[in-house]
Protein backbone atom coordinates (compact mmCIF):
# COMPACT_ATOMS: atom_id res chain seq x y z
CA UNK A 1 0.00 0.00 0.00
CA UNK A 2 1.61 3.57 -0.46
CA UNK A 3 -0.19 5.63 1.67
CA UNK A 4 2.64 8.08 1.42
CA UNK A 5 2.31 11.36 0.51
CA UNK A 6 -1.06 12.32 2.06
CA UNK A 7 -4.04 13.58 -0.25
CA UNK A 8 -2.63 17.29 0.28
CA UNK A 9 1.06 16.29 -0.02
CA UNK A 10 0.78 14.61 -3.51
CA UNK A 11 -1.69 17.68 -4.42
CA UNK A 12 1.32 19.95 -3.39
CA UNK A 13 3.95 18.08 -5.07
CA UNK A 14 1.72 17.74 -8.43
CA UNK A 15 1.29 21.88 -8.16
CA UNK A 16 5.39 22.21 -8.10
CA UNK A 17 5.79 19.42 -10.93
CA UNK A 18 3.68 21.68 -12.99
CA UNK A 19 5.17 25.00 -11.80
CA UNK A 20 8.48 24.14 -12.11
CA UNK A 21 7.67 22.89 -15.68
CA UNK A 22 6.20 26.05 -16.68
CA UNK A 23 9.29 28.17 -14.97
CA UNK A 24 11.41 26.25 -17.03
CA UNK A 25 9.36 25.81 -20.48
CA UNK A 26 9.95 29.85 -21.60
CA UNK A 27 13.90 29.55 -21.58
CA UNK A 28 14.28 26.41 -22.85
CA UNK A 29 12.07 27.33 -26.00
CA UNK A 30 13.70 29.82 -27.01
CA UNK A 31 16.81 28.36 -26.67
CA UNK A 32 16.00 25.42 -28.96
CA UNK A 33 13.67 26.99 -31.37
CA UNK A 34 15.75 30.90 -30.94
CA UNK A 35 13.95 33.30 -33.51
CA UNK A 36 11.19 30.61 -34.04
CA UNK A 37 9.94 30.31 -31.03
CA UNK A 38 6.62 31.48 -29.22
CA UNK A 39 6.17 35.55 -28.51
CA UNK A 40 5.21 34.34 -25.45
CA UNK A 41 8.23 32.51 -24.50
CA UNK A 42 10.75 34.97 -26.20
CA UNK A 43 8.74 38.08 -24.13
CA UNK A 44 9.08 36.21 -21.20
CA UNK A 45 12.77 35.27 -21.80
CA UNK A 46 13.50 39.18 -22.12
CA UNK A 47 12.03 40.39 -18.57
CA UNK A 48 14.41 40.93 -15.67
CA UNK A 49 13.35 37.87 -13.90
CA UNK A 50 14.83 35.56 -16.73
CA UNK A 51 17.67 37.78 -17.66
CA UNK A 52 18.69 37.91 -14.56
CA UNK A 53 18.57 33.74 -13.79
CA UNK A 54 20.54 33.71 -17.04
CA UNK A 55 23.14 36.07 -15.77
CA UNK A 56 23.69 34.09 -12.36
CA UNK A 57 24.16 30.94 -14.07
CA UNK A 58 26.89 32.93 -16.25
CA UNK A 59 28.43 34.07 -13.56
CA UNK A 60 28.62 30.32 -11.87
CA UNK A 61 30.22 29.11 -15.29
CA UNK A 62 27.10 27.30 -16.72
CA UNK A 63 26.10 28.26 -19.88
CA UNK A 64 24.43 25.71 -20.97
CA UNK A 65 21.05 26.53 -21.22
CA UNK A 66 19.84 23.82 -23.16
CA UNK A 67 20.99 21.56 -20.89
CA UNK A 68 20.26 23.53 -17.41
CA UNK A 69 16.83 24.21 -18.57
CA UNK A 70 16.67 20.81 -20.01
CA UNK A 71 17.78 18.04 -17.49
CA UNK A 72 15.76 20.43 -14.68
CA UNK A 73 12.73 19.26 -15.98
CA UNK A 74 13.29 15.57 -14.81
CA UNK A 75 12.14 17.19 -11.46
CA UNK A 76 8.56 17.42 -12.54
CA UNK A 77 9.03 13.54 -13.85
CA UNK A 78 10.03 12.62 -10.07
CA UNK A 79 7.84 14.77 -8.17
CA UNK A 80 5.11 13.40 -10.67
CA UNK A 81 5.89 9.83 -9.54
CA UNK A 82 5.56 10.92 -6.14
CA UNK A 83 2.37 12.63 -6.32
CA UNK A 84 0.22 10.20 -8.51
CA UNK A 85 1.60 7.02 -6.43
CA UNK A 86 -1.14 6.46 -4.12
CA UNK A 87 -3.37 6.30 -6.80
CA UNK A 88 -1.36 4.97 -9.23
CA UNK A 89 -0.53 2.10 -6.50
CA UNK A 90 -4.54 1.18 -5.80
CA UNK A 91 -4.78 0.49 -9.92
CA UNK A 92 -2.47 -2.84 -9.26
CA UNK A 93 0.47 -3.88 -11.96
CA UNK A 94 -0.71 -1.39 -14.43
CA UNK A 95 -0.93 1.49 -12.56
CA UNK A 96 2.90 0.78 -11.25
CA UNK A 97 3.96 0.37 -14.66
CA UNK A 98 2.57 3.81 -15.23
CA UNK A 99 4.48 5.09 -12.43
CA UNK A 100 7.84 3.46 -13.08
CA UNK A 101 7.56 5.41 -16.56
CA UNK A 102 7.42 8.12 -14.88
CA UNK A 103 10.39 7.42 -12.99
CA UNK A 104 12.48 5.83 -15.70
CA UNK A 105 11.13 9.54 -18.05
CA UNK A 106 12.96 11.65 -15.23
CA UNK A 107 16.40 9.45 -15.62
CA UNK A 108 16.00 9.68 -19.31
CA UNK A 109 15.32 13.24 -19.71
CA UNK A 110 18.85 14.05 -17.51
CA UNK A 111 20.45 11.66 -19.19
CA UNK A 112 19.65 12.93 -22.54
CA UNK A 113 20.30 16.23 -22.02
CA UNK A 114 23.80 15.63 -20.44
CA UNK A 115 24.40 13.69 -24.17
CA UNK A 116 23.17 15.97 -26.18
CA UNK A 117 26.67 17.08 -27.07
CA UNK A 118 28.38 15.82 -30.24
CA UNK A 119 30.92 13.28 -29.21
CA UNK A 120 28.83 12.90 -25.56
CA UNK A 121 29.34 8.72 -24.60
CA UNK A 122 25.43 8.51 -24.04
CA UNK A 123 24.48 10.47 -27.45
CA UNK A 124 22.42 8.09 -28.68
CA UNK A 125 19.76 8.50 -25.56
CA UNK A 126 19.19 12.58 -26.72
CA UNK A 127 16.08 12.76 -27.69
CA UNK A 128 14.81 9.09 -25.97
CA UNK A 129 11.78 11.23 -23.84
CA UNK A 130 9.85 11.86 -26.85
CA UNK A 131 9.45 8.29 -27.67
CA UNK A 132 8.87 7.32 -23.93
CA UNK A 133 6.60 10.14 -23.77
CA UNK A 134 4.58 8.57 -26.02
CA UNK A 135 4.97 4.93 -24.16
CA UNK A 136 3.49 6.57 -21.02
CA UNK A 137 0.62 7.85 -23.05
CA UNK A 138 -0.25 4.34 -24.85
CA UNK A 139 0.10 2.42 -21.47
CA UNK A 140 -2.15 4.87 -20.31
CA UNK A 141 -5.08 3.34 -22.02
CA UNK A 142 -3.83 -0.21 -20.72
CA UNK A 143 -3.94 1.29 -17.48
CA UNK A 144 -7.41 2.07 -18.16
CA UNK A 145 -9.10 -1.36 -19.35
CA UNK A 146 -6.30 -3.32 -17.80
CA UNK A 147 -7.97 -6.74 -16.81
CA UNK A 148 -7.85 -7.75 -13.06
CA UNK A 149 -7.08 -3.98 -12.47
CA UNK A 150 -9.71 -2.43 -9.62
CA UNK A 151 -12.42 -0.52 -11.17
CA UNK A 152 -11.30 2.88 -11.26
CA UNK A 153 -14.52 5.96 -11.71
CA UNK A 154 -15.17 6.79 -14.87
CA UNK A 155 -13.73 10.44 -14.98
CA UNK A 156 -10.48 8.59 -13.69
CA UNK A 157 -9.94 5.88 -16.46
CA UNK A 158 -11.24 8.39 -18.84
CA UNK A 159 -8.09 11.02 -18.17
CA UNK A 160 -5.51 7.35 -17.79
CA UNK A 161 -7.00 6.41 -21.62
CA UNK A 162 -6.49 9.84 -22.52
CA UNK A 163 -2.53 10.52 -21.15
CA UNK A 164 -1.35 10.68 -25.01
CA UNK A 165 -3.68 12.84 -26.49
CA UNK A 166 -2.83 15.20 -23.57
CA UNK A 167 0.43 14.93 -24.17
CA UNK A 168 0.55 15.59 -27.23
CA UNK A 169 -2.10 18.73 -27.12
CA UNK A 170 0.26 20.08 -24.31
CA UNK A 171 3.03 19.74 -26.40
CA UNK A 172 1.23 21.66 -29.41
CA UNK A 173 0.32 24.34 -27.05
CA UNK A 174 3.75 24.53 -25.03
CA UNK A 175 5.72 24.21 -28.60
CA UNK A 176 7.80 22.15 -26.32
CA UNK A 177 8.16 18.57 -24.73
CA UNK A 178 9.06 17.07 -21.90
CA UNK A 179 8.41 20.71 -20.24
CA UNK A 180 4.80 21.40 -22.04
CA UNK A 181 3.47 17.30 -20.89
CA UNK A 182 4.94 18.00 -17.42
CA UNK A 183 2.72 21.08 -17.07
CA UNK A 184 0.02 19.36 -17.93
CA UNK A 185 0.31 15.92 -15.89
CA UNK A 186 0.98 17.98 -12.99
CA UNK A 187 -3.19 19.00 -13.40
CA UNK A 188 -4.11 15.83 -13.85
CA UNK A 189 -2.15 14.85 -10.93
CA UNK A 190 -4.26 17.48 -9.11
CA UNK A 191 -7.02 16.17 -9.58
CA UNK A 192 -5.79 12.41 -8.79
CA UNK A 193 -4.59 13.28 -5.52
CA UNK A 194 -7.82 14.98 -4.27
CA UNK A 195 -10.28 13.06 -5.88
CA UNK A 196 -9.15 9.55 -6.89
CA UNK A 197 -9.75 6.57 -4.77
CA UNK A 198 -6.02 5.90 -3.48
CA UNK A 199 -4.37 2.64 -1.82
CA UNK A 200 -4.71 3.13 1.78
CA UNK A 201 -8.39 4.19 1.35
CA UNK A 202 -9.94 0.68 1.96
CA UNK A 203 -7.26 -0.15 4.58
CA UNK A 204 -8.50 2.84 6.48
CA UNK A 205 -12.26 2.09 6.00
CA UNK A 206 -11.27 -1.17 7.19
CA UNK A 207 -9.67 0.40 10.45
CA UNK A 208 -13.07 2.62 11.17
CA UNK A 209 -15.27 -0.28 10.84
CA UNK A 210 -13.26 -1.93 13.64
CA UNK A 211 -12.83 0.90 15.60
CA UNK A 212 -17.01 1.18 15.47
CA UNK A 213 -17.13 -2.93 16.01
CA UNK A 214 -14.93 -2.50 19.28
CA UNK A 215 -16.56 0.70 20.37
CA UNK A 216 -19.63 -0.84 20.22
Amino acid sequence: MRAWPNRVGCAVLAAIASLWALFLLPQQTVVWSGSAAPEWAIALTRTPFYTGIRTALAEAGLLDLYLMFGAAAGVSYVLLWLAMGPTLARVGWSGRVYGALLLVLAVVIVLSYLNHGQGAPLRFLWGWEGPLLIVLGIWGIVVAFAPGAKRLPLWEAIILGLTLPIIALATFVSSYYPHGPAVALGLVAIAFALWAPRSDDEERAEEHVEATVHAG
